[in-house]
């Protein structure tokens, strides 16, 4: 094992695996009736509590690419980009680079976001050399080649376009958090990220269309759900587009009885939130998207590719920890009378200790090729290594857990994407109103108490509450806490480029105005006093950090405003209880709206 660096210190040793199963772990009556303890029968193993190497990213997917026999992964969790020859299994050349994302491969290059650098990466296929580093935006996403032309979706809102020599042709401005773009029919199709909707662009920048998943019975059912959170959006072959999203109950969720998060949304036996795969058939602006089904088997999937004829899906968050599964689905894509609602998977699923763990997957020769990341290699969907890609080991407990399905067939992350939110408006039963999910970047160590309400006292008492009452898990030890808190707090804020159309420095000056009295609450390094108020909006609530409220997926705790004007719009803010902006002028308010884009 190598020596922790700096800062990442060893908090057991890796024999020391706990398994809380019923008699183990003080998980006695009391425990059951005070607060629900159905991990105590599952038998849920938590990870070992250590830590190795730096601290590592949320999981993301989809930073893989295979051309002919050269394939282009990126590992996030050491920060380096990796150049592989599949004809004779050898790694030619690696690089360092900020949190790799999306690679796509062409004319010889390849392409790859690097996220927290702001940088497109290119790369020369023939050597594996870097030929340029173009910076882009502040937060690159997605990247797709058409038209002699790079273009890269960035999560601040802008569709970037570069020429080959890396010169930027064109910022276009669609929506915040966009997250893929892909070629079909001869146009751009761009994704979002916590919001699903796909945006369709012509090659002169024009958006011909907007289309989202369905959100299913509203009115006429008692398990309505809506679309969340697109992990991963790809063209197939055919023209057809899919994204791999997820679908979150409306219905109001339990919150009484142990393991209430595993009251899913409808038939297919899931948790609140599950999967689900949404075919986009055509470009025609007139056919809309349908559902090829939720998927059951999974708790969260995070990467989609089209391998042979079929659709693969990576996906975390099984019982055991340490396994991701890897699986094909079965959809028959050319008979829309099967699709939905339930879709079913075959191949191959991972279980305890099991290689398959793949967090990004392509094709190769009509077989699949996937990036494990402990230890990091590519291998084939039955588990073969391919090529080991070396590198320190990278160990988080607190990662581990935040990514388990501990229960109830959801994990933290399936709300929390990326350790943040997913802008979700819940319904809970026993607390009137409607609840958004909170974000968590910005540091939680010291903000107590938590939720909306306050309710919740201190981080334990929410991980008694949430994870092993509602989400069905162990106990949870005050140990492992502190590792979910530790890993939650060493995520960075996310910043994203400003594309309202205000001055930030004015709107900066309006924040600290007394009159306004925006920055009577939202003080601090956070933006935020961890206090109650009533500001009009139907009850006292914490004040929330205001740190990444640019790509936040929804405002105000009811998710009333999808938008930052929208949050200063009658009926959503809380009118002037809730700051005092009815005096600025139109363009005082995009002032301040562009300042806060830059939190």
């Amino acid at each position: 094992m190598s020596a922790t660096p700096p800062g990442r210190v060893p908090l057991l040793a890796a024999a020391t695996a706990v398994t809380l199963a019923a008699g183990l772990a003080g998980c006695d009556v009391q425990d059951v009736e005070e607060i629900g303890c159905p991990g105590c029968q599952s038998g849920f193993s938590l990870p070992p509590l250590e830590t190795a190497g730096p601290t590592p990213p949320p999981l993301l997917g989809g930073s893989l690419a295979i051309d002919g026999d050269i394939a282009v992964a990126g590992d996030p969790d050491r920060d380096r980009v990796l150049v592989v020859d599949l004809a004779d299994d050898t790694l030619i050349a690696e690089h360092r680079a900020g949190q790799p994302g999306r690679v796509v491969i062409g004319d010889g290059r390849a392409y790859v976001t690097l996220r927290t650098e702001g940088v497109l990466l290119v790369l020369d296929l023939d050597d594996g050399r870097v030929r340029a580093r173009h910076p882009v935006c502040a937060a690159p996403r997605g990247v797709a080649l058409a038209w002699d032309q790079v273009h890269v979706a960035c999560a601040g809102g802008a569709l970037v376009s570069l020429d080959r020599d890396g010169d930027i042709i064109r910022r276009l401005p669609l929506a915040p958090d966009l997250r893929d773009v892909v070629v079909a029919g001869g146009r751009l199709h761009v994704s979002r990220f916590r919001q699903p909707e796909l945006i369709t662009v012509n090659r002169h920048g024009a958006v011909l269309a907007r289309r989202a998943p369905e959100t299913v019975g509203v009115a006429d059912s008692d398990q309505p759900s809506a679309p969340t959170v697109a992990w991963r959006t790809i063209a197939l072959p055919s023209g057809m587009i899919v994204m791999l999203h997820q679908r979150a109950r409306l219905s109001p969720v339990p919150t009484d009885a142990p393991g209430g998060y595993g009251g899913g949304f409808g038939g297919c036996g899931t948790g609140i939130v599950t999967p689900e795969l949404t075919a986009f058939t055509s470009v025609i602006l007139d056919r809309p998207p349908r559902s090829l089904g939720a998927l059951p088997e999974m708790t969260m999937a995070i990467d989609l590719a089209w391998i042979g004829g079929r659709l693969a899906v990576a996906a975390p968050g099984d019982r055991d920890p340490f396994a991701l599964r890897t699986a094909y689905v079965d959809v028959d894509l050319d008979d829309p009378e099967s699709w939905g609602p339930c879709a079913f998977t075959s191949g191959a699923l991972a279980r305890p200790n099991d290689p398959r763990d793949h967090i990004a997957l392509a094709e190769h020769r009509g077989d699949l090729i996937g990036l494990r990341l402990q230890p990091a290699r590519l291998s084939d969907i039955d588990g073969n290594p391919r090529v080991e890609l070396g590198g320190e080991p990278v160990l988080d407990p607190g990662r581990m857990l935040f990514h388990a399905d501990v229960g109830a067939g959801v994990a933290c992350a399936s709300c929390h994407p990326e350790g943040s939110e997913d802008g979700h408006p819940w319904r809970f039963e026993g607390i009137a109103g409607i609840r958004r999910t909170q974000e968590l970047r910005g540091g939680l160590a010291g903000t107590a108490p938590f939720h909306w309400g306050g309710e919740l006292r201190d981080m334990q008492h929410l991980m008694d509450e949430v994870m092993t009452h509602r989400m069905g898990g162990p106990l949870m030890p005050a140990e492992y806490t502190a590792a979910m808190v530790a890993w939650l707090d060493a995520l960075p804020v996310e910043r994203v480029d400003i594309i309202a159309p205000g001055d930030p420095v004015a709107g900066g000056v309006i924040f600290e105005d007394a009159t306004v009295g925006c920055a009577g609450c939202h003080s601090g390094p956070r933006y935020a006093d961890d206090l109650h108020y009533d500001v009009g909006t139907g009850g006292e609530f914490v004040t929330p950090t205001l740190l990444g409220i640019g790509r936040r997926g929804s405002l105000m705790h009811d998710g009333c405003g999808e938008t930052l004007a929208d949050r200063f719009e009658p009926g959503c803010g809380g009118g002037e209880a809730h700051g005092r902006t009815a005096h600025l002028t139109e363009g005082e308010l995009d002032d301040l709206i562009a300042y806060l884009e830059t939190l």
